[in-house]
């Protein structure tokens, strides 16, 4: 286990076996920030050489300047991941119930999810999971950004 002070620095020592390795990182904001308030990452792997090279995963939706995206409408989420597969499902419940959005492989190391807004004002919580290798991400982010009319 592996604690820092430092926001995404921690260093920590795998023993070369056998074995299922997982690193979790769990991120809190203060809710006045309004958006990205709660990130956590899950990292699973089965060889502790591939911990220097665990998928990432970069989305790049297009939101306004106080990081609003339209409601009542399909909503594509441009996705670049060191992974083969990724799997997106989006909350708009605050993470009381998921749907499963369209992903598609756009290129190598490229996707799009494709997310249905409801036609309500509120947040979007994202979880996304990304296969790369031997280690899969699983990452969820509560209030990843707002839908408006």
């Amino acid at each position: 286990m592996a604690t820092s002070d430092v926001p995404g620095h921690a260093l920590f020592t795998a023993q070369p076996t056998k074995g299922t390795y997982r690193l979790e990182v769990d991120a809190r904001r203060a809710a006045s920030f309004g958006l990205s308030t709660h990130v956590t990452a899950d990292w699973t792997f089965t060889d502790p050489a591939a911990a220097g090279r665990l998928p990432a995963i970069r989305m790049t939706p297009a939101l306004d300047a106080t990081g609003t995206a339209p409601a009542d409408r399909a909503f594509t989420i441009p996705i670049t991941a060191d992974a083969t597969a990724v799997t997106v499902q989006a909350s708009y419940d605050d993470g009381a119930a998921w749907q499963r959005a369209n992903v598609i492989r756009t290129g190598k190391g490229t996707f799009d999810a494709i997310l249905t807004h409801p036609a309500t004002t509120g947040f979007v919580a994202l979880k996304v999971q990304a296969t790369g290798g031997t280690a899969i991400l699983t990452e969820t982010i509560t209030h990843a950004y707002r839908i408006s009319p």
